[in-house]
Formats: structure tokens, C-alpha cells, sequence
């Protein structure tokens, strides 16, 4: 029995150690599993960092991207609004260049006009040189249609007391020669405007219209007391002239042109070949 009881003490013994070794395999288990966890979760962590770490980075990234593509669109605004500038700027120097060149090409006609006006003003003063030894004085005669508001007293046109218009032109018709005709106007002060003039031998003037009238514009050159000059248009204006002024004119067959005295400058103008003096 002694026995017996011997070896229940030593099986017992034995279990015990055995389930000692299996708790401290046990607990060694956990430990290690423990470690396990421990690394893993120190692990995540990592990873969690890294990938917060990339993030922000990423979001770096795409800071710096945007910041890029917007000074990208800015040059490339300013790119173009220096190249409209510069297109602005080369049509302004093309035209101040063709505004120049026009100048240049007006100052050029203006000059040569002035050559040509000198040369035929030159001309004329040696053509009445050479005339004024042979003058020979007209014998004038007022023409002056029915129903025209005055009547004529040799050679002088007297206008009754209205305000209509009257219109007269002087025979004989000049076609050739040098031929110098003055007139002076009486009594018109405050009474409107009046003037001489030069028209076509076609021409026949009509009680109550002014000389410009009834298809007359481009048959006629007109000097008026305002200095106002007219020859189908308008032409630079000289001085005026006044009541009791001789106003003279020249005309020239030749040069088909009339020179007006009286007032300072004379004045030049292009008429058809056949005129009235």
C-alpha cells in the first residue's frame, strides 16, 4: 500500500510538472503573441505615419503644382498682353508713319502748288507788261433782263428799294487777250451780300436769283464783300471788300484764269475759255 501510494504521489508529482511546463509554455505564448501584437501594432503606427507622411506630401505636391500652373497662366497672360501691346504699338507707329508720309506728300503738293502759282503769277505780271503799252479801253454794255428789280444808266446798274436779288452780266463776250474790268458797289451797306464775278458766255441770268442759280455753279466764279470765294465749291477766302472799293479783275484767255485786285492777296481761279468779262 506504501507502495501504491508512492507511485500516486509520483504520478501526481509528474502532472504537475507537466501542467506546469504547459502554463509556462502557455504564458511563453502569450508573451510571444504578446511581442507579436506589439510589433504589429507598432507596425500599423509606422505605416500610419508613412502614409500620412505621403499625404501631406501628396497635398505639398499638389500645392506647389497648382502654384505653378497659376503663375504659368499668369505669364501666359502677361505673354499676351505684351504681345496686344506690341501689336497696339506697331499699328500706332504704322500709323503715324502713313500719317508722315501723307504729310510729307501734302507739304510736297503744297509746295510744288506754290512754285506753280509763283510761275504763273510771274507770267502774268510780264503779260500785262507786255500789254499795258497797247491797252485799248472796251466800250461796255450792261445786260440786264426784263422783269430785273432796277434798270441801267450807261454803265452803271441802279437797284430799286427791295431786297430782291439782281444778277447782271456786261458785254462783249471775251474769248481771247488779256482783259482788266473794275467795278465799285454803292449804297449796299447792311443791305446783304454782293460781289463780282466771271461767267460762261452761255449763261443768262434770271430776275430775283443769285448768279450760282439755275445751273450756274460750275459756269461761274464768284467774289463776294465777305471775301468768300466760289467755283462750283468753295475756295480759300480772301479779305473783304466794302461799298465805294474798286474791285478789279484780271482775266487771261490764255491761261483760262482770273485774278481778282482790291484786297490783299489776289486771287487765282480756273475758268472755262469762253467768259464774260
Amino acid at each position: 500500500e506504501k507502495e501504491l501510494l508512492q507511485v500516486e504521489l509520483d504520478q501526481e508529482r509528474k502532472k504537475k510538472d507537466r501542467e506546469s511546463q504547459e502554463k509556462e509554455r502557455a504564458l511563453n505564448e502569450r508573451d510571444r503573441l504578446q511581442v507579436e501584437l506589439n510589433r504589429a501594432n507598432t507596425e500599423k503606427d509606422q505605416e500610419k505615419r508613412r502614409a500620412d507622411l505621403v499625404a501631406s506630401e501628396k497635398e505639398l505636391l499638389q500645392v506647389e503644382l497648382d502654384r505653378e500652373r497659376q503663375e504659368k497662366d499668369r505669364e501666359s497672360q502677361e505673354k499676351e498682353r505684351a504681345l496686344n501691346e506690341r501689336d497696339r504699338l506697331q499699328v500706332e507707329l504704322n500709323r503715324a508713319n502713313t500719317e508722315k508720309d501723307q504729310e510729307k506728300r501734302r507739304a510736297d503738293s503744297a509746295q510744288s502748288k506754290v512754285i506753280r502759282l509763283i510761275a504763273e503769277i510771274t507770267r502774268l505780271n510780264q503779260s500785262l507788261l507786255q500789254v499795258t503799252s497797247s491797252a485799248q479801253a472796251i466800250t461796255v454794255n450792261l445786260q440786264v433782263p426784263s422783269g430785273m428789280h432796277g434798270h441801267k444808266d450807261a454803265n452803271r446798274f441802279i437797284h430799286d428799294n427791295t431786297n430782291k436779288d439782281c444778277t447782271i452780266s456786261i458785254d462783249p463776250i471775251i474769248s481771247e487777250g488779256i482783259v482788266y474790268y473794275e467795278s465799285v458797289f454803292e449804297n449796299h451797306d447792311g443791305n446783304g451780300g454782293f460781289g463780282i464775278g466771271i461767267a460762261d458766255s452761255s449763261v443768262i441770268f434770271e430776275p430775283d436769283k443769285g448768279p450760282d442759280k439755275d445751273g450756274n455753279l460750275e459756269k461761274t466764279v464768284r467774289y463776294y464783300n465777305d471775301g468768300c470765294l466760289f467755283h462750283i465749291s468753295w475756295c480759300p477766302s480772301n479779305q473783304g471788300f466794302k461799298c465805294r472799293q474798286r474791285i478789279g479783275a484780271v482775266f487771261l484767255s490764255e491761261l483760262r484764269s482770273i485774278l481778282y485786285y482790291g484786297c490783299s492777296p489776289p486771287q487765282w481761279a480756273q475758268l472755262p475759255i469762253y467768259t464774260r468779262a
